[in-house]
């Protein structure tokens, strides 16, 4: 995994925005987890990304309706909050979300890496769906 100073440096090399690796913070009252990784395509080259899952909250004024933060900065900027009906199911949806979303960054012809260039696996997750 890449160091955050490693990340920010690349950002900042890459020309990416300063906003851009706050506005998952300023989003979330309490991120929860965060992993960080780099994604490359032909339109951008090599570019880092910042994956955030804040803390679930109660979303509204229904008891059964909970919403869950997630940022995949820079490739998704404007996520809105994941539902769910408890707050490990909307926890358990967002993360979900973020693995989708970076899948389809892949399969789109993107490629994910460490810092180091080797391979990022989602697989590791345990959160792909199967094609059966």
């Amino acid at each position: 995994m890449g160091s955050n100073r490693t990340i920010e440096r690349d950002a900042r090399e890459s020309g990416a925005r300063p906003s851009l690796w706050t506005l998952g913070c300023e989003k979330m009252k309490e991120v929860l987890a965060t992993t960080e990784l780099f994604g490359e395509s032909k339109d951008r080259g090599r570019f880092p990304i910042r994956v955030q899952i804040g803390r679930p909250y109660l979303s509204g004024t229904e008891p059964d309706t909970w919403a869950c933060p997630v940022a995949i900065d820079p490739l998704y900027t404007h996520l809105r909050d994941i539902a769910g009906g408890d707050s490990f199911q909307a926890l358990c949806l967002a993360s979900r979300t973020a693995i989708s979303l970076l899948e389809s960054f892949v399969q789109s012809g993107g490629r994910l890496t460490h810092d180091d260039g080797t391979a990022y696996s989602l697989d590791a997750y345990g959160l792909k769906i199967s094609d059966k």
